[in-house]
């Protein structure tokens, strides 16, 4: 895999990419960043195209100016702008977009882009319902001072947080690389885009986008998370779904393997 650093409307966005078609796109959750996929890249098969990106904020992309905000019409504006390029110059004919958890609010954006269509579309967990986006809800309700506190902790001790998260046997060394991307989080960009991932999640904006989606739709959930009320939502967007195994919220860390050999199944 090759670092490559895109030009969008936002500046640099960073991605981790291998060339290929089709091409499969990875996107993160929030305080995530494209470490997390470093796996995508292992399993994917010969010949297939892999990218995997840091959205703005977070990771090695740049920061937003200050009086631009970190709503998920900035961040898929900045995405769009990635897969446009890769799209003309690569001649790339299918993409397929697997979106983490909060990554699923830039759906209702990407999908009025007239000049991106998808393959298929995979949401890893994503925050469909008001129930998935609870920690985002909380963190925008923190007041300033208890937020700062908050996010300082994720930076020093995400290590911890990571080790309640994943099911699977991480060592330590594995625990700090994925924790890493709460160090690179943007503090302002964590926030704001906390705040619009619960606003997305209460007016069903993805939901809604999903409906009017027609290509494929697959949502996976982890057979280790905890019960969920969405399934009914699914069957009204069309939405396929498949319990991986041994996993929880991140099942592409977790169980790369299934999680991988599934998305990559989509042709």
């Amino acid at each position: 895999m090759e670092r490559i650093d895109n030009k969008s409307t936002f500046g640099n966005v960073v991605s981790w990419q291998t060339l290929g078609d089709p091409l499969f796109i990875f996107v993160h959750g929030l305080g995530g960043c494209k470490a997390q996929f470093e796996q995508a890249f292992l399993n994917a098969p010969l010949g297939y195209g892999v990218l995997a990106i840091d959205l703005p904020g977070f990771g090695e992309s740049d920061r937003l100016p200050s009086d631009i905000e970190y709503s998920f019409a900035n961040h898929a504006s900045a995405l769009s702008d990635i897969l446009i390029q890769i799209k003309d110059v690569l001649r790339v004919k299918k993409m397929v977009l697997s979106l983490h958890s909060m990554a699923s609010g830039l759906l209702p954006k990407l999908l009025e882009e007239m000049k991106l269509s998808f393959s298929g579309i995979v949401l890893i967990e994503g925050n469909l319902i008001l129930g998935d986006a609870i920690w985002s809800k909380d963190l925008s309700e923190m007041d300033n001072t208890k937020f700062k506190r908050y996010f300082q902790y994720l930076k020093k001790y995400g290590h911890y947080d990571l080790m309640r998260s994943f099911k699977a046997y991480q060592n330590n060394t594995k625990l700090n690389y994925f924790a890493n991307c709460y160090q690179l989080a943007d503090e302002r960009a964590f926030r704001e885009t906390a705040f619009h991932t619960y606003q997305n999640a209460d007016s069903r904006l993805v939901i809604n986008a999903l409906k009017n989606y027609i290509g494929f739709k697959l949502y996976l959930r982890g057979s280790l998370s905890s019960p969920w009320s969405g399934w009914p939502i699914l069957d009204t967007a069309g939405i396929n779904s498949r319990i991986i195994q041994n996993a929880a919220h991140f099942p592409h860390v977790d169980n790369p393997i299934e999680t991988y050999a599934t998305i990559y199944s989509i042709n």
